[in-house]
């Protein structure tokens, strides 16, 4: 069975969106600060499993979705990766829908204050200054930067 996903990092006026996951403990990872994103369905491109979750978690999904790699967990487990920055005006398109998630926020300073789940508290640990130089310049990292593999997947925002 493949348990594939895409996420997604956005990041506005130099801060993260979170997800707080539901409470519910057979989710994967419940009531823990996540990216938005989720499992890629069957016949679904990692692009537009990364598009739906964005409209089913947050309301809004940015037209410039770039990926930047792929974190291979297991051979049956893959998480696609893609960044996006918006415009300051965009920041108030994204809402909490009710339906999956209990609330969103940007946040990066408190990060490392909240629970988050364990693959974004081991990327700000490991890759923390990568994270600042994407928050602060705009910075768009190669996979390895943020060890990930590079993915030959086609989508709007770009080939990696």
């Amino acid at each position: 069975m493949n348990k594939d996903g895409s996420s997604v990092l956005v990041v506005n006026q130099k801060e993260i969106l979170l997800l707080l996951r539901d409470n519910i403990p057979e989710i994967p990872h419940p009531n823990l600060w996540s990216l938005p994103g989720g499992g890629i369905e069957a016949g679904e491109s990692p692009y537009d499993a990364a598009i739906k979750e964005l409209e089913e978690e947050v309301t809004y999904s940015p037209e410039n979705l770039r990926l930047l790699g792929k974190k291979v967990y297991t051979p049956d487990h893959s998480v696609f990766l893609y960044l996006c920055f918006t415009a300051d005006h965009e920041r108030t398109l994204f809402k909490h829908t009710g339906d999956e998630g209990q609330e969103i926020k940007f946040s990066y300073k408190s990060l490392l204050k909240i629970n988050t789940t364990h693959a974004i508290s081991k990327y700000i640990a490991e890759y923390g200054n990568v994270i600042r130089r994407v928050l602060d310049e705009r910075y768009i990292p190669e996979p390895a930067e943020l060890g990930l593999r590079p993915s030959k997947i086609r989508s709007p925002g770009g080939v990696l």
